[in-house]
């Protein structure tokens, strides 16, 4: 952080204290808590610097403190949950090709959330579990097409009941697979607390689950046409930067972004920016505080943050 006068920096202390008691921020000694005062500073720092970009047009996003905006690296890490494995990604498109015929009309614009095919937007706290949180959303949507009915799936039954270490990271896949086998209970049966308990599946309460999923190739026009004609569909992104970190709306075309995915998103439609260009809409699961009310808008055609790398989706 650069050199500050004594009103600044008395500023700079006082605006500590409101997000702290905004966000409810406890910290386990001065020790720590200094810590994470010198990483808000610093970030509201790099923000203010990123928002004059944009005023003047020079950004197609805007920044904003959020809850986590205190976050040091290693703790920031650990929301992105992300375990990708590209020899073990097996695109299987062809075998469901008959859902993607040629003649259908892809629509210029979509947001699956005016066809009740959306959850509400979660938060997975201090938890790995971004590849959950993006597999069942999939799979709600998919239960959602066919059954007319929108459920939200619960995460910590697949976290509890399928692997032990749901919180260290995974790959949506896995979600589906668990889906398949098993199914689905509500979130209200089944609540989110943020760790990894002893399972206490209830057959009895499965509400849902998929047949199977499709594993996409790396092209965005195809993407476009599966997200427009079928839903929502399960993808990875870099979300290692700052920019990411603190966004708040706009659309997201950082180009230091790379394609190392190593966080799980749901796309939740896509749109045109009359001047920014081509986007997606995509669903988070930072809670809504983060982004647009959880959501962010992301450049579509040039694999922004490797959105492309590795699409999947459900088929229930």
């Amino acid at each position: 952080m650069k050199y500050v006068n004594n009103t600044q920096y008395y500023k700079l202390i006082n605006d500590w204290k409101k997000f702290k008691k905004q966000f409810g921020k406890k910290y386990k000694n001065k020790t720590e808590e200094a810590l994470h005062r010198m990483e808000f500073l610093n970030t509201k720092d790099l923000i203010n610097k990123h928002n004059e970009m944009y005023k003047k047009g020079k950004s197609a996003f805007e920044m904003k403190i959020n809850e986590i905006s205190d976050f040091t690296l290693s703790k920031y890490n650990y929301r992105r949950g992300l375990k990708f494995n590209r020899t073990r990604f097996i695109i299987n498109q062809d075998e469901d090709s008959r859902l993607l015929k040629n003649n259908v009309t892809i629509p210029e614009s979509i947001d699956w959330r005016k066809y009740n095919r959306v959850s509400p937007v979660q938060n997975q706290l201090d938890c790995g579990a971004c590849w959950i949180f993006s597999g069942n959303g999939a799979m709600e949507a998919a239960y959602a097409k066919k059954s007319g009915k929108l459920y939200s799936f619960s995460v910590q039954q697949v976290a509890d009941c399928y692997g032990g270490k749901a919180c260290n990271g995974g790959w949506m896949t896995t979600a589906f697979q668990y889906g398949k086998l098993r199914g689905l209970e509500v979130t209200e049966d089944y609540p989110y607390v943020a760790k990894v308990r002893t399972c206490k599946y209830n057959q009895s309460k499965v509400v849902g689950r998929i047949k199977k999923w499709i594993n996409l190739k790396k092209d965005e026009n195809n993407l476009k046409r599966v997200v427009g004609t079928i839903g929502p569909v399960s993808v990875g992104i870099d979300a290692s930067l700052s920019t990411f970190q603190n966004y708040k709306n706009g659309i997201y075309d950082d180009p230091k972004c790379t394609t190392n995915i190593d966080h799980a998103v749901l796309i939740i439609g896509y749109d045109t920016d009359p001047v920014f260009g081509d986007y997606w809409i995509v669903k988070n699961s930072w809670g809504t505080t983060w982004g647009i009310n959880g959501y962010f808008k992301i450049k579509r055609g040039v694999n922004q943050c490797g959105i492309a790398e590795a699409p999947t989706y459900p088929i229930a």
